[in-house]
Formats: C-alpha cells, sequence, structure tokens
C-alpha cells in the first residue's frame, strides 16, 4: 500500500496509486506530502527500523507463550464444549461463526465462542493439527470426509491447560524480513500501474486482478516467460489468460531498456459453459436439484431454497431428501427445517435412517424446528445412535417438540 507522509508531522494518507497524488495538497501543517511505495520504506529511510539482537530472547519467550496460550484456549474449548464435535465445528465456533448449529445449541453463551476470532481459518486448521499430533486431542471418524473428524479432550490434553509449559510452534514468529530487499522499486512501481489501469479499465478493485506481493515478486525475478511466470506464489492459469501477456510484455520492455507502455486493458469476452441439456434455464432450481449431475450444483441449490423460506419447494426438497449425495440430502434436510412445514415430516422421518450420521443429525434437528409430534418415537431411537451428535441433536429436537 502506497502513502503520502508529511516528514514533519509524520501525519500519512493511503493512496492507491500514483495517480492520486494530484488529489492531495500540502500537510494540514503546511509542509508538503511525499509519496513512498510503503510505510517500511519511509522509515527505513529515516533510520527509524531496527534491530535489537539483545531483546530477541525476550521476544522469543513471549512468542513461546502466547502459541502456548493459543493452543491451551482450544483445548480448554473442546473441554467446555458439551458434546464432542467435528474438528472443523470447533474452529468454527472459536472464530465467532454464527451458523445455525451455534445458535440453536447456545454454544455462543459459553466463554470460549468466538475468543479467537482474529486467527486466520488456515492457521487454526494448523493448531488443530499440533494438537491432534501432540496427543493432545484424539480424532475418531465420523464418515469419509477426514476434516469431519471429531475431536476430545485426552488426559494429555486436560494436562496441558493446567500446567505452565510452554510449546515452540514457530506459527506466530516475526520473520523480520524486509519484502523490498532485491526488488526493482521502479518496475514495482510500473506493474502496479499497470495493475491499476487494468483494475480501472474492467471496473473491479486492484487486488481482484493482482495482490501486491506477487507483484513485488515479479519486480524481483523479472520473469520473461508463462513458465517463471507461473513460478510465483499467486499466479495462476486465470491470471495469465487474463492478463499475463501484458506483464510479461511490460518487463521485458523494462529489461532491454525500450520505454514501457501501460496499455488499455480490454476485458476478454468470456466463453459460455453449455448447460446439461435436462435444464433450459439457468434459474430453474427445481430442475438443477432433481436434474443436473453435478452434486456441487445440486447441494448449493437446496441449500439456496432452504434460505427462501417459501413452502412452494417443499415437494422438490422432499425428493431430494432421496438423492443419491449424501450433502445434498443434509442440506434438503436442513432447507426443509428452515421452511417449517410439516408436509415434510415423512421425508424427514426417512432421513432419521440414513448411513450418514451428518444426515440424521440434520433431519432431527428439522423435526425440532417443525415440532413433529409424529416423529417422537423415531427420534427417541436415536438414543441408541453411534455417534455421540446425533443423540445430542435428538435430545434437543424432542425438547422442541414436547415444549410445542
Amino acid at each position: 500500500m502506497p502513502y503520502l507522509i508529511c516528514e514533519q508531522c509524520n501525519v500519512y494518507y493511503e493512496v492507491n496509486s500514483e495517480e492520486e497524488i494530484t488529489k492531495f495538497g500540502n500537510c494540514e501543517c503546511g509542509n508538503p506530502l511525499n509519496y513512498y511505495e510503503s510505510l517500511e520504506l519511509y522509515l527505513k529511510g529515516r533510520g527509524k527500523i531496527k534491530r535489537l539482537p539483545q531483546h530477541d530472547s525476550i521476544i522469543g519467550e513471549l512468542l513461546d507463550l502466547y502459541e502456548s496460550t493459543v493452543l491451551k484456549i482450544i483445548l480448554y474449548a473442546v473441554k467446555e464444549l458439551p458434546h464432542d464435535m467435528a474438528r472443523v465445528r470447533v474452529v468454527v465456533f472459536l472464530r465467532g461463526s454464527k451458523s445455525s448449529f451455534i445458535v440453536d445449541e447456545n454454544l455462543n453463551q459459553l466463554k470460549t465462542y468466538s475468543v479467537l476470532s482474529g486467527i486466520s481459518r488456515k492457521k487454526m486448521d494448523k493448531l488443530m493439527e499440533i494438537l491432534v499430533e501432540k496427543k493432545f486431542l484424539k480424532t475418531r471418524t465420523v464418515d469419509e470426509y477426514p476434516n469431519n473428524d471429531v475431536v476430545s479432550l485426552t488426559d494429555e490434553g486436560n494436562s496441558f491447560i493446567f500446567n505452565k509449559e510452554s510449546l515452540d510452534m514457530g506459527l506466530f514468529e516475526n520473520k523480520n524480513v524486509d519484502l523490498m530487499i532485491g526488488v526493482d522499486e521502479e518496475l514495482y512501481s510500473k506493474l502496479r500501474s499497470l495493475r491499476n489501469r487494468i483494475a480501472d479499465d474492467i471496473e473491479m478493485p486492484a487486488y481482484i486482478v493482482c495482490a501486491n506481493a506477487p507483484l513485488i515478486e515479479m519486480a524481483r525475478k523479472m520473469p520473461v516467460s508463462p513458465k517463471s511466470m507461473l513460478s510465483i506464489k499467486g499466479i495462476g492459469k486465470r491470471f495469465m489468460e487474463n492478463y499475463g501477456e501484458k506483464f510479461l510484455n511490460l518487463i521485458q520492455d523494462y529489461k532491454s531498456g525500450r520505454a514501457v507502455h501501460i496499455p488499455d486493458h480490454k476485458r476478454k469476452p468470456q466463453k459460455k459453459n453449455e448447460k446439461p441439456p435436462e435444464i433450459r434455464d439457468p434459474f430453474d432450481f427445481h430442475s438443477i436439484i432433481l436434474n443436473d449431475p453435478r452434486n456441487i450444483m445440486r447441494t448449493h441449490t437446496a441449500f439456496l431454497l432452504g434460505e427462501t423460506r417459501d413452502s412452494k419447494h417443499v415437494d422438490v426438497l422432499c425428493q431430494a431428501t432421496k438423492d443419491d449425495d449424501g450433502n445434498v440430502r443434509r442440506l434438503a434436510a436442513a432447507a426443509l427445517g428452515k421452511i417449517g412445514d410439516k408436509r415434510a415430516e415423512d421425508a424427514l422421518i426417512d432421513l432419521l435412517h440414513d448411513p450418514k450420521p451428518q444426515v440424521r443429525q440434520y433431519a432431527a434437528t428439522s423435526l425440532g424446528k417443525i415440532k413433529s409430534r409424529k416423529a417422537l418415537p423415531y427420534l427417541r431411537k436415536l438414543d441408541n445412535d453411534p455417534v455421540v451428535y446425533v443423540q445430542e441433536k435428538a435430545k434437543w429436537a424432542i425438547q422442541k417438540v414436547v415444549e410445542g
């Protein structure tokens, strides 16, 4: 992110490109504003970035303590949850998701709910892997999807929560790397100008075209072939198809000393994918959920029909509960619960015998939402279900039905 900075009073303004400089006058203190590609470059030039080797051990200890604290919070959350839960659900619970399972079970009232909302999903997944590797958590498979393994606290994990032991995982370290080392800053500026021009032409944010990090790598490595460009992290086939030639030409011109021209960019016409022959209208959701050969399309459609809360979709969703794909059946069951029409009772009761535990769980939830008294004897049979969270959801549904 580039900045306009007043070196007298250290006030700074974010700008999207050098072209925006003309929009700003002097600083409020009356002194001129100077352009910098990053705050790091500004501070480096003024000698304000300093390495303090004598503090390395202190920082290391603090980082170890921070990492261990985060790990202990995760373990405590697993301990606090009312029943064993899938790994991905523990992650979204800690990150503050408002998913229906959290609201329905009042999990948002627990002390650990959303306490790690500032940590990315990717890093949370890594932390969960570490806890399993350290045998602080144990897993058991409930279906064919490994990310849906149910996690529970081990004795070792429980002991780790309450002792003063720290673990050095290196996940939160400050690598102290100057991102602009070896970067041709003039080329980087021109690459940014090209990226911004393209973004303006297609009326999209600049980061949609290309983030800053790949541009920095381009200005460092100066690739001149598609293969070398694709070796840069963040550059994929789609970027190369749409914009790769323009960026490669700019780099080649710059390296050869030729004048660099920033061309206008015209959006390429996109190829239209052929629709399956059974579907004539792309928004005919009933045809999609029943006829589309792609599981993912039928799954998304089941979810979207539930979001409408419109009872006109009940019949087709009941048909979708017979789908060969477990995810379609699961989301069809959830959709019927959102709509709340008792015409779905029989279809949902049938799903209580589904081989997929998550399908049984969602069917029980929906029967509770529509307060199906007809389903009570079937829900009570789930007391003996081999999966804990199915048992818990059946008890919740029975309570909802009895409360009326």
